[in-house]
């Protein structure tokens, strides 16, 4: 086993109470952000009920994948997609996905799991016409939700990893500086290792 790969794995361990199968397959998707897109990707879906560490799945997964993006609750959907688009190729991280604007992401993740899928939408010019651009949605993502998703199409392209409450008593109840400072060295030490810039700032 790699050395960074056993850095990952062991800050994933400190951080997030998962069984040793699905933390295999958390440190396997994040690391595979970080090399050349495939045709196809799957999703990860952390589930989970109300106080199981959702959102502290999401801030793991920030932490150690490749050009995260993890969109402000007050993001809206144009902005969303169009950030996307910008920060090309990058992991797009949705937590409380069941809160979401779920036309518009719906339709991030139907057009999201292969390189030849494209989003359009209309814009409207200064002239008062309309011009319809493609947007690219296509990459590795890390939805967080209360349950699978109804739509079985979708459901399928996911990974899902089932949350529960925390047991362990040497994890840290809530991240806080510790938690920052060690993102940071994890980013770092995966960008060294593949040749990247990091893209975490603090």
């Amino acid at each position: 086993m790699s050395e960074i790969k056993e850095q990952v794995q062991a800050f994933v361990h400190r951080y997030l109470e998962v069984n040793p199968e699905e933390k295999a397959v958390i440190v396997d998707y994040a690391l595979r952000t970080w090399q050349p897109l495939p045709q196809s990707v799957k999703y990860l879906q952390f589930i989970g009920v109300v106080a199981t560490g959702k959102t502290r799945a999401a801030m793991v997964m920030y932490a150690i994948c490749k050009n995260p993006l993890y969109p402000a609750g007050h993001m809206s959907p144009r902005a969303l997609v169009s950030m996307m688009d910008e920060k090309y190729p990058c992991t797009l991280i949705l937590d409380e996905f069941d809160s979401l604007n779920h036309l518009v992401t719906g339709k991030v993740l139907e057009f999201g799991d292969e390189g030849g899928k494209r989003l359009t939408r209309s814009i409207k010019q200064d002239n008062g016409t309309f011009e319809v651009k493609m947007f690219q949605t296509f990459g590795y993502k890390v939805l967080c939700s209360y349950a699978k998703f109804k739509n079985p199409a979708i459901q399928s392209r996911c990974i899902p990893v089932e949350l529960s409450h925390l047991t362990r008593n040497d994890i840290p109840p809530v991240l806080g500086d510790e938690f920052e400072k060690d993102s940071v060295a994890i980013q770092q030490a995966l960008s060294a290792f593949y040749g990247e810039v990091p893209a975490l700032a603090h």
